[in-house]
């Protein structure tokens, strides 16, 4: 881009659009990485840590040259410009492992999904009548079967999803965070037999953040 286009491109919708949608973007990224490092509770979780604080600075670098074509000046995260014009990054680019680049067009590619929600249990009595309601509409002869709290969750997401654990008598949402990632890992028999003992290692993925959103609450 020369300076007449984008000197033309100062203050228009276009760019003011565009420094919005970045923006929002880094928030994004910022509180999901406030959420994982909350929610962290070994080295075990460093990997993962380490890509989100990436996505944080290629999200923050995006939001300023946004800034700069919008009203020519980069704000508050500016800084973060030169530094990665001097590490060669790019701040357009998702945040990615050192090494070969994921090719999400390839045989191998692939897309995960990597949702936690964290509750508050107010209530176990609730949230076991609950279940054994839910399972009274998919299981009717196991409804007696939900007799702690693992199965009843198990059964109201079979009903009704995930996101309606938020609306269940006697728990609490407090935090959550989903990370859309993609890699070229496919996940095996064997993956799931030792995810059973080491849950951890299924959620450590070696590919690109490709987004990332999060919600704290007390």
């Amino acid at each position: 881009m020369d300076d007449e286009e984008w000197e033309a491109g100062l203050w228009t919708d276009g760019t003011r659009a565009d420094f919005v949608r970045t923006a929002e973007s880094a928030i994004a990224a910022l509180q999901a990485y406030v959420a994982m490092v909350a929610a962290a509770s070994s080295a075990a979780d460093e990997p993962m840590i380490d890509r989100a604080e990436r996505a944080v600075r290629s999200r923050l670098v995006a939001m300023s040259d946004a800034e700069l074509s919008f009203s020519s000046t980069s704000g508050p995260c500016g800084s973060l410009m030169l530094d990665d014009e001097d590490d060669g990054v790019d701040g357009d680019d998702d945040v990615q492992e050192d090494g070969d680049a994921v090719d999400l067009d390839a045989e191998d590619g692939r897309v995960s999904v990597l949702v936690r929600h964290d509750f508050r249990v107010t209530s176990e009595a609730a949230v076991l009548a609950a279940g054994r309601a839910a399972s009274w509409d998919i299981w009717p002869e196991a409804a007696d079967d939900v007799g702690h709290l693992g199965r009843a969750v198990h059964r109201l997401m079979r009903r009704t999803g995930l996101e309606s654990l938020a609306h269940v008598p006697g728990l609490q949402p407090t935090a959550g965070i989903a990370l859309v990632v993609g890699h070229d890992q496919p996940l095996t028999q064997a993956d799931l037999t030792d995810g059973m003992d080491d849950p951890a290692a299924l959620f450590d993925l070696d590919g690109v953040l490709l987004h990332a959103e999060a919600d704290v609450r007390s």
